[in-house]
């Protein structure tokens, strides 16, 4: 901040071109709980500048559609990846790690996820109550059963 303040009191060098000359950032490390969507592009504010750089510069080809600023966010629903939506990481479900040992049945603790005592069994008695065979090994329900009983919002 104070370098900055200085820095107007310089006058515009006389130069037409810089080359070889390597962008330099410097932060400063604060105990501060960042955000999830935090990086070193929004707490210098390069982020905005390159957004408009982005969608400023260059030519389009034929028939392509224009892009915004907002289309090199992460921070929008238009910029954001599909897969991640702009936090870079993405949490998936794998039904090994859920059914360690498909050759026990639901009965027998084959979802290692579900609670113990009374709420997995209150579970079972619903999928029992559905029609599922819950004394069945897991590898031999039907794919379309194992994906309902893991991943259903019903």
């Amino acid at each position: 901040p104070y370098a900055r303040r200085l820095i107007h009191q310089v006058g515009a060098p006389a130069v037409g071109e810089i080359t070889g000359l390597p962008p330099a950032v410097s932060l400063e490390q604060r105990r501060s709980a960042p955000g999830a969507r935090s990086s070193v592009g929004t707490v210098t504010t390069l982020s905005n500048s390159l957004r408009m750089l982005f969608s400023r510069a260059g030519d389009y080809p034929p028939g392509a559609e224009r892009l915004d600023s907002d289309s090199f966010s992460p921070n929008t629903a238009v910029g954001a990846c599909p897969e991640c939506h702009g936090l870079g990481r993405i949490h998936r479900t794998d039904e090994e790690l859920l059914v360690p040992d498909p050759s026990l049945s639901i009965r027998e603790g084959a979802i290692a996820a579900w609670p113990g005592a009374w709420q997995g069994k209150n579970l079972r008695d619903v999928l029992d109550a559905l029609g599922h065979d819950v004394d069945r090994p897991w590898r031999e329900l039907p794919a379309k059963d194992r994906e309902w009983i893991l991943f259903t919002d019903e």
